[in-house]
């Protein structure tokens, strides 16, 4: 019998959704940066577990950019990520829906200077 997924809503739970809609495209370090400041610790195994949970049920995405695993919330489309190559900031390029009719498109990124970095 295949293994019933369940949404286990924790404390863990809402904070990687509280962390991916303030800062949309994060990686394993964001996170822990984000929990460490707000005095949660938790183990690796413990967020990684989490993340997969929430992935097996379609609420994010996981990519891979610089050989570095992302989560982002799951959106509709393919899109693609602009990442800054000076401070390596990831943007969601949510107005560059692209779909190709017969092609599945998994991922699709742009690498240049953010605003931040231009000036």
């Amino acid at each position: 019998m295949p293994r019933m997924k369940v949404d286990y809503n924790t404390v863990l739970h809402k904070q990687l959704i509280n962390i991916l809609n303030k800062n949309k495209v994060v990686n394993y370090s964001s996170i822990i940066e984000f929990l460490n400041k707000i005095d949660l610790k938790f183990n690796k195994s413990s967020i990684y577990r989490q993340l997969k949970s929430m992935e097996d049920l379609g609420r994010i995405y996981s990519f891979n950019l610089n050989s570095t695993q992302h989560w982002e919330l799951s959106m509709r489309g393919s899109h693609a990520h602009f990442i800054c190559s000076e401070c390596s900031v990831i943007t969601c390029l949510n107005q560059l829906n692209i779909e190709l009719e017969g092609y599945q498109i998994n991922e699709i990124s742009f690498k240049g200077l953010c605003n931040k970095c231009l000036i």
